[in-house]
């Protein structure tokens, strides 16, 4: 686990996982209410220059048009089962060009995808530091 407490260590790591993805990746983002996958979002982002990213909770789905590329924010918390996934239209959004799609409360919707490139998994301890780890 690799501490993410600061924002420096925070943008130093999202900087190393850059550096292993392609065009059209999945980045997989677990951990619980609070342990920062938002701001890893925020983070990588912020690396293109672009400091509008919010939370997509309750749209499910956000779009970042950043300088020549796509990026886009998906938030499955409130999705309940497969079905509700599948009506969704995931595959017509990741069907077209994109740079990186990054994915909330992943569950098993994106079990055996091959654009997976990273799983991240944040945690945030009883003292309120922050810790990642990712494959």
């Amino acid at each position: 686990m690799i501490d993410v407490s600061s924002l420096e260590n925070l943008r130093k790591t999202v900087l190393a996982i850059q550096e292993k993805i392609k065009p059209g990746s999945l980045i997989l983002l677990s951990g619980d209410l609070g342990a920062g996958k938002t701001e890893f979002v925020k983070t990588w982002l912020q690396s293109f220059h672009f400091n509008h990213v919010s939370s997509p909770t309750f749209s499910l789905h956000q779009e970042y048009a950043v300088q020549d590329k796509v990026f886009h924010h998906f938030d499955f918390y409130r999705v309940k089962n497969r079905s509700e996934f599948e009506n969704m239209g995931i595959d017509e959004i990741l069907g077209l060009p994109f740079e990186v799609a990054f994915v909330e409360w992943p569950q098993d919707f994106f079990a055996n995808d091959s654009r997976v490139s990273v799983s991240v998994e944040l945690k945030l301890d009883s003292n309120g530091k922050r810790y990642l780890s990712y494959l």
